[in-house]
């Protein structure tokens, strides 16, 4: 029996991943910019919206990841939209309170679960720590 298989969603068009890739990397680097600008944004009014962008964000690139971290200019474009949307997801957090409860709320599994269910790689090796850690703490 043991634990069961996690089936990679089909893939999606290269179109759609480079598009979500470069808009999850415009808000990072508005967040490196003007941090609360972006918290304000995305803040209280569009909560539902901004969970939502989270869960299907992991569930589709942590289910269309492979082996272990990948040097960055090896790394398929799934696992880039991972790391930053796992860096989105700590700068959405960071600070804020009120933001932080996105990370219990949903029905089923949080998105605290969907990020500490990620593969162990995330927490055993340095690059994968620098990329999970802080966003968990």
């Amino acid at each position: 029996k043991g634990k069961p298989t996690r089936e990679p969603a089909p893939k999606l068009p290269e179109a759609m991943i480079s598009l979500s890739f470069q808009g999850v990397r415009i808000l990072n680097a508005i967040a490196r910019l003007d941090l609360p600008a972006l918290q304000d944004s995305l803040g209280p009014t569009g909560r539902h919206e901004v969970y939502h962008m989270f869960v299907r964000l992991l569930d589709y690139c942590g289910s269309r990841q492979q082996g272990g971290l990948m040097k960055p200019d090896k790394m398929n474009e799934e696992t880039q939209l991972l790391h930053e949307t796992l860096i989105l997801l700590g700068f959405y957090c960071l600070e804020n309170p009120e933001n932080q409860k996105i990370m219990t709320y949903g029905g089923g599994q949080t998105l605290l679960v969907k990020v500490t269910a990620l593969p162990l790689h995330y927490f055993m090796i340095t690059s994968g720590q620098c990329i999970l850690f802080p966003t968990i703490l």
